[in-house]
């Protein structure tokens, strides 16, 4: 599992940086969207770390 955070975390670096969200908070939301309890794809949970990036940003 921590394989996949961390290439989720660096896939996601640049995006994060971008929206000014420090490293920390990108592999927390990561880290909460790997060991939630729904169901989905690898590809799926980027997405949702990205939908939540967004929204803790206020984008």
């Amino acid at each position: 599992m921590m394989g996949e955070v961390d290439i989720a975390v660096g896939r996601l670096m640049l995006f994060a940086a971008g929206l000014g969200v420090d490293e920390l908070t990108l592999r927390l939301i990561a880290l909460t969207v790997w060991t939630d309890s729904v169901e989905r794809t690898a590809e799926g949970k980027v997405a949702e770390v990205r939908r939540r990036l967004m929204q803790s940003a206020g984008a």
